[in-house]
């Protein structure tokens, strides 16, 4: 009987000893994530400085790196919004018929001196789509008609005064079945 409770005993110990782990384990989340989030968001609002700079020396694709990377973390922050329109522009693109599909390409070349290549961005129409400030080809496709290309830019309404923080660039285009193109 006595060897019987013996075995018995390194089970329950084992079970006590796995709920204390369980529960450190645990208390060691509830204590580090919050932690976590904390300093992310104090990283977050350290950036709003360093994409302010990079703004004003003209670098609008990586402070808008930066600053889509700090909205994920400062929902709402008025700083972070006062300083979007700086390093962005947004696009709207409808096509007749809609449903085509939109393909972008910047044509300035990056620090290295290569072009990017062309993504897609979606099919139209496209609403509002946020992307740094600077120029881009926009062609626009759709099966059985011919493609449309055009130059998205701010940089003439910002030249003319025209642009406003709320400026959006819109492109409209027409496209013509392939057979009239």
């Amino acid at each position: 009987m006595l060897a019987a409770a013996r075995e018995a005993r390194p089970g329950k110990s084992r079970r006590v000893v796995g709920i204390f782990a369980a529960a450190a384990v645990l208390l060691a989340v509830a204590i580090i994530v919050p932690l976590w989030m904390r300093l992310d968001r104090q990283r977050a609002l350290l950036s709003l400085g360093e994409i302010e700079r990079l703004a004003s020396y003209g670098q609008f694709e990586p402070a808008f790196e930066l600053a889509m990377v700090a909205r994920r973390r400062l929902p709402g922050d008025t700083t972070l919004e006062r300083l979007l329109p700086l390093v962005s522009d947004r696009l709207t693109i409808e096509s007749d018929p809609a449903g085509a599909t939109i393909t972008l390409q910047r044509i300035s070349p990056d620090a290295e001196g290569r072009f990017p290549s062309a993504v897609s961005a979606g099919t139209t129409p496209l609403a509002d789509l946020r992307v740094p400030r600077g120029n881009y080809r926009v062609v626009v496709e759709k099966a059985g008609f011919g493609p449309v290309e055009r130059v998205a830019s701010s940089e003439t309404l910002r030249a003319d005064g025209r642009f406003a923080a709320d400026s959006v660039i819109r492109i409209n285009v027409r496209l013509l079945p392939a057979n009239e193109h």
